[in-house]
Formats: C-alpha cells, sequence, structure tokens
C-alpha cells in the first residue's frame, strides 16, 4: 500500500543506493516476535535508505541505531572480510642471546697447529785438514837438491839458532845438476829454528830456516 512496505523490499532499497565495489546490510525489526511479517512505514523506509547512503558516502565501516519501533544495522563489505594479522614487530634481543629454537652457532674449527719448525740443517762436515803450510817467516827453496848447511866439511855452518842475518846473508848451499847454489836471505831478522838437516833432501818449496 501507499502508507507501508514489508521488510522484505528493503534489502533491494538498500542495494539499489550502494557504490561499487562496497556491499550494504540493513535489517529492521520492531520489538515483535521473530517469525512475524514486519511493517514500515514510507517515512521509516526514507530513514532506513538515507542510513544506508550516509554510511556508504562515509569511512564508517559499521553502523547500528535502535528504537523502540525500530533497530537498523548497516555493515560494509569491509566489515565481514577478515582482519588481517598484524605482523610480528621483530624482537630485539641483549647481546649474546639467541632466540628460543634458534640453534647455536657451529663451533670454529680449531685453528691448524702451527708447523713443526724445521730442524737446523747439520753444519757442513769439516774439510780434513791438510798438510800445514810452511812457517810464517821461514826460508822456502828455490829448487829441488841436498841442503848443506856448511861451506865445506869440517867447516862451522853458515847460520845457527841465535844468530842475526842480514839481507843477503847466505844461509845454505843446495847442490843440483853437480852445481853449488848459496842460498841467501830474502829478509833481515834472527835465526828462530833449522828446518832441514845437512845433507838432506828438499823439494822445490821446501822449508829451510825460520827467521823472525
Amino acid at each position: 500500500t501507499a502508507q507501508g512496505a514489508t521488510l522484505a523490499g528493503a534489502p533491494a532499497a538498500a542495494a539499489a543506493g550502494a557504490k561499487a565495489h562496497r556491499a550494504a546490510a540493513a535489517r529492521a525489526a520492531p520489538a515483535r516476535a521473530a517469525d512475524e511479517t514486519v511493517t514500515i512505514t514510507s517515512e521509516q523506509f526514507d530513514e532506513i535508505a538515507n542510513i544506508i547512503k550516509m554510511v556508504d558516502s562515509s569511512d564508517i565501516v559499521e553502523f547500528e541505531a535502535t528504537s523502540k519501533a525500530l533497530a537498523v544495522s548497516v555493515k560494509k563489505a569491509e566489515a565481514l572480510e577478515p582482519a588481517a594479522a598484524p605482523a610480528a614487530a621483530p624482537m630485539m634481543l641483549p647481546q649474546g642471546m639467541m632466540p628460543m629454537g634458534a640453534l647455536p652457532p657451529a663451533p670454529a674449527a680449531p685453528a691448524a697447529a702451527p708447523a713443526a719448525e724445521a730442524a737446523p740443517a747439520p753444519a757442513p762436515a769439516a774439510a780434513p785438514a791438510g798438510p800445514s803450510g810452511p812457517p810464517v817467516g821461514a826460508m822456502l827453496s828455490p829448487m829441488a837438491g841436498t841442503v848443506y848447511r856448511c861451506p865445506a866439511p869440517g867447516e862451522p855452518p853458515f847460520v845457527k839458532v841465535g844468530d842475526s842475518v842480514t839481507v843477503g846473508q847466505t844461509l845454505c848451499i843446495i847442490e843440483a845438476m853437480k852445481l853449488m847454489n848459496e842460498i841467501e836471505a830474502e829478509a833481515s831478522g834472527v835465526v828462530k829454528e833449522i828446518l832441514v838437516d845437512d845433507a838432506g833432501i828438499v823439494e822445490v818449496g821446501s822449508p829451510l830456516i825460520l827467521i823472525g
């Protein structure tokens, strides 16, 4: 009739007034039994439509109003979607602590033992001692032959230990190839030692007399 409309027409009027991609639901019921047919007036219908338009054009997600004759509940589609669980904020732990269930870091591999120091190389074996060289200050034989310490048999020697000699003084005679060769002092000094025997055989470089 012109004076009223059944509650069945209310959802159709609410859907017609909603904007795109949004949903709204309206419920109006007087304080009567739930299984009874409800009749609303045109003023109540206009009031419900205005409420739906107001909720749809605002940031309101859910709206409920109750009076003695009417109860209205309007919810947008956003209100029907389950709220996303908030992301867990990272938990700051004191230095050195680990979160529950976290595995401790694997122990570091032990450092490799330092390589043993190489044993020092053995010292090279000492070379066998060769024949000792002539004493310092010794007069050396310039030739091979037979040494004579005296100018003639039965006469005193040219020099003896303790005598002072000068450069060019005869020290002995060496016979070589039937020739008598006088050996003269190359330096001045005192005779320290006689290194050959009278009538002894010498080679080139053999020490004869030590002068110091």
